[in-house]
């Protein structure tokens, strides 16, 4: 691999000291979101992954759970589900205030806010699946970026 691939992981976590983090800066954490996703693409697709020892294993399965907690967060619910959930009795009444029959809703009462959240959470997810799928980094360059940031 060359000089380029062994400086990408190290190179994001720069990126993500230096432009990421702050809740102002929209358009830096957009990117940092969108690099995210390209190094966990890169790290599921790569034909030869690093041995993932079984710490790393487990940590991953952590993720995975709170993966799935986020989707049934956002996963719409029937209403007969939804209402009888704490705190959706107000929703509930203002939909038979409107005579409107309750829709699907998820359990979240702000989906886009939970969205938003779980997408700040793809920059800390892709430097650490990179690190155990990817071979091309080193712990000197990984060392020097958090240097540098810093």
């Amino acid at each position: 691999m060359s000089r380029v691939g062994h400086a990408i992981v190290p190179g994001y976590i720069l990126l993500c000291l230096l432009i990421g983090g702050s809740g102002q800066g929209m358009w830096g954490n957009a990117v940092l979101q969108i690099g995210g996703a390209a190094l966990l693409a890169w790290a599921a697709l790569t034909r030869e992954p690093a041995v993932m020892p079984r710490p790393g294993r487990w940590l991953l399965g952590i993720i995975a759970a709170l993966a799935l907690l986020f989707i049934l967060q956002l996963a719409p619910l029937p209403p007969a589900v939804w209402t009888v959930l704490s705190g959706r009795a107000e929703f509930a009444d203002g939909f038979a205030m409107l005579g409107m029959r309750p829709p699907w809703l998820p359990v979240s009462l702000a989906p886009y806010a939970t969205l938003a959240a779980a997408m700040t959470l793809l920059p800390p997810l892709a430097v650490l699946v990179a690190m155990f799928r990817l071979r091309n980094w080193g712990a000197g360059w990984v060392l020097g970026a958090i240097v540098i940031g810093a």
